[in-house]
């Protein structure tokens, strides 16, 4: 009963403020982008990238968007706003920032519990859990590989 009165009062805290989780996501990109290997300039943009992504993706699940396209919008953002950057001289390396960028969509956890259920014989949620990581992973890819494109279609310089 202790622990039960205890879950319903950390429940009722509710979420974070607003600036708590995009902050985090700004911190998360930028220093997932220093250890990929880049300098603290792309890891400023990846971060900026990472704090408006945050929201973007947070407003599209709010209207219920699949996240198999909320991974795709993710990507595209990510990927523009890095190549922007990188012509406009405020980053140097366009692949750790967009890296950097994505890691805040990528599906860590979906692949943790995949691995955890084959191993522990639930053979059909494992598979399962991994299709769908794998369904994720696939829609920042293709956001990302989109984006690439109709930028080297548009003229710009990779």
């Amino acid at each position: 009963d202790e622990a039960d009165k205890r879950l319903c009062e950390i429940d009722a805290l509710g979420d974070y403020a607003a600036p708590i989780p995009a902050l985090g996501a700004g911190l998360v990109t930028g220093f997932f982008c220093l250890l990929f290997g880049g300098s603290w300039n792309d890891a400023v943009v990846a971060g900026l990238i990472g704090l408006s992504m945050g929201r973007i993706t947070s407003w599209f699940a709010q209207m219920r968007l699949s996240g198999f396209f909320i991974n795709i919008a993710g990507g595209c953002f990510a990927a523009l706003v890095a190549l922007a950057a990188v012509s406009a001289g405020a980053a140097s390396h366009l692949d750790t920032v967009i890296i950097g960028a994505i890691m805040l969509l990528v599906p860590g956890v979906m692949i943790v519990n995949a691995i955890r259920d084959t191993i522990a014989g639930d053979l059909v949620a494992g598979v399962a859990r991994g299709a769908e990581a794998f369904i994720s992973a696939a829609g920042i890819s293709i956001g990302v590989g989109v984006m690439l494109k109709l930028w080297d279609l548009a003229g710009g310089a990779l």
